[in-house]
């Protein structure tokens, strides 16, 4: 029986590590994907643009200069799309989102919203304020 248990023991210790390797891979699909800390946030950017990546690039930056806006990002934002915010023409209104010269947050989502061309300096800027107005939204609803 002993030798029973510890052959059980095995098996469901390589059926985890093997979902655990799996799950984790599935994650890393993710454009945006670290382990330490936890965040993995899907990026949508415009085409042409100059800059490839500058929301990866301005993602790294934020966690590397800004650790606090970086978890707030990662806690916040599911999803980071370079395009420009559809209320743009104030049919919605401030109750609605959170908006800055550069971007927008939607209350209530987990998206940010990017103008297309920018660097990644302005970007990580950008991601700094958006998960501010992120964090103050949900923590007003708690």
């Amino acid at each position: 029986m002993r030798n029973f248990n510890m052959d059980f023991l095995k098996f469901i210790s390589i059926i985890t590590i093997a979902v655990a390797v799996l799950y984790i891979g599935y994650r890393a699909s993710y454009d945006h994907f670290a382990i330490f800390p936890y965040c993995s946030i899907s990026i949508r950017e415009h085409f042409g643009d100059a800059d490839k990546n500058s929301i990866g690039k301005a993602l790294s930056l934020l966690r590397k200069s800004n650790t606090e806006s970086y978890r707030l990002a990662c806690k916040y934002f599911d999803k980071i799309e370079e395009k420009r915010c559809f209320n743009a023409d104030g049919h919605i209104y401030e109750n609605v989102f959170s908006k800055i010269h550069k971007g927008c947050y939607v209350k209530g989502t987990k998206r940010a919203y990017l103008l297309p061309g920018e660097t990644a300096e302005q970007n990580a800027k950008t991601l700094s304020a958006l998960s501010q107005f992120a964090r103050d939204f949900w923590h007003s609803r708690q």
